[in-house]
């Protein structure tokens, strides 16, 4: 991973709970061989983005990670239902590389996302 960004959109939208937020995404991108970046979106529709407040992205550096749920994540395959994906529950892994962190700066509900090949990650939540 050369950088992960959040990217939300201009428009403002409301909540069903009359809260402001922006539609946006988790992007992660990789240097090409012939320069430029080759990036890839962690979703397939846009996620919520409430501001000042909300979701933060960091490099994890090499190491254990305690995992709540782990289930491999294809960024390029459509959504599938929860009875679809397989899960593991209460797992360690051990990372060799940097793994980028989508951490909420309130609450639970932390990830990281461990890179296996250019479209395929483990998705490793930590806090629930």
């Amino acid at each position: 991973m050369d950088f992960a960004a959040l990217i939300r959109g201009a428009e403002k939208k409301i909540d069903q709970m009359g809260n402001p937020y922006y539609d946006g995404y988790l992007v992660i991108c990789y240097g090409a061989a012939n320069g430029g970046f080759d990036c890839i979106t962690m979703s397939q529709r846009p996620r919520e983005y409430h501001l000042p407040f909300g979701w933060y992205v960091t490099k994890v550096s090499p190491g254990e990670q305690s995992c709540i749920v782990l289930k491999q994540l294809d960024t390029q395959q459509k959504q599938r239902t929860l009875a679809d994906q397989k899960r593991q529950r209460n797992v360690t892994i051990t990372t060799k590389s940097d793994a980028v962190g989508y951490f909420r700066t309130m609450g639970n509900g932390d990830i990281v996302y461990v890179f296996q090949e250019r479209t395929l990650y483990s998705e490793c939540l930590v806090s629930d």
